[in-house]
């Protein structure tokens, strides 16, 4: 994976921008590209971390608040 804060592209990032962008009809200036790819890729990363952290068999969600 490239990554995207010495200018290239990671992964498919670039296309899922491509796509999202395309999608909501929304228009990016070429100078704000890096950012928001960087930005994706962060969030990416955030993910990533949540995922892998594993969990005992015993780990239970958190119950819902309800007022």
């Amino acid at each position: 994976m490239t990554d995207n804060r010495t200018g290239g592209e990671p992964g498919d990032l670039g296309a899922y921008l491509d796509a999202a962008l395309a999608l909501a009809d929304l228009p990016l200036e070429a100078g704000l590209r890096p950012r928001v790819l960087m930005h994706l890729h962060t969030a990416l990363e955030m993910g990533r971390l949540v995922l892998d952290f594993e969990l005992p068999d015993e780990a239970e969600p958190a119950p819902v608040y309800r007022p």
